[in-house]
């Protein structure tokens, strides 16, 4: 609420209003209170994240990992260093991996480098210095599988 309250727009039209009720235009206050309330969308505002809260709690992205030589799924967010994280076509990646193995890996890398063709990622070791796109795996399994990848340790 205070940040609506703090538009310099706003402001400008209560002083309108402010100033229509002293010079007693009656119907020019009211029109300006009327689009003030409008504009102050508190309540909606206050609603839609409350359910955009709610839709977030309710999804969950999960990942096999194989923890102890058994494969189980957990969530994105409680992968740790050392895990071994099986990708496959519609996967999240979901930290920063070393590739042990790849079969025709495709990673959607828009988000991080903007192309919207899908990157080839390989088990070779990447070279020193490579670009950004060249060392990220992306967000996204688009194609083909890496049956092992192991939580990057630096």
């Amino acid at each position: 609420m205070l940040r609506q309250v703090s538009s310099p727009l706003l402001w400008l039209l209560l002083g309108a209003a402010t100033v229509s009720a002293f010079v007693v235009e009656g119907t020019d206050a009211l029109i300006i209170g009327v689009i003030i309330a409008g504009s102050v969308g508190f309540a909606n505002e206050y609603r839609a994240e409350r359910a955009a809260e709610a839709l977030h709690h309710e999804i969950l992205h999960l990942v096999t990992v194989v923890r102890d030589g058994e494969p189980t799924s957990v969530e994105v967010t409680h992968v740790v260093p050392g895990d071994v994280v099986r990708l496959g076509v519609g996967a999240i990646v979901p930290a920063d991996v070393r590739l042990l193995t790849a079969n025709d890996l495709e990673c959607d890398e828009s988000i991080l480098s903007g192309e919207s063709i899908p990157g080839e990622r390989s088990a070779s070791p990447v070279e020193v210095g490579a670009a950004i796109a060249d060392r990220t795996l992306g967000s996204a399994v688009t194609n083909g599988s890496g049956r092992r990848a192991s939580i990057f340790v630096p």
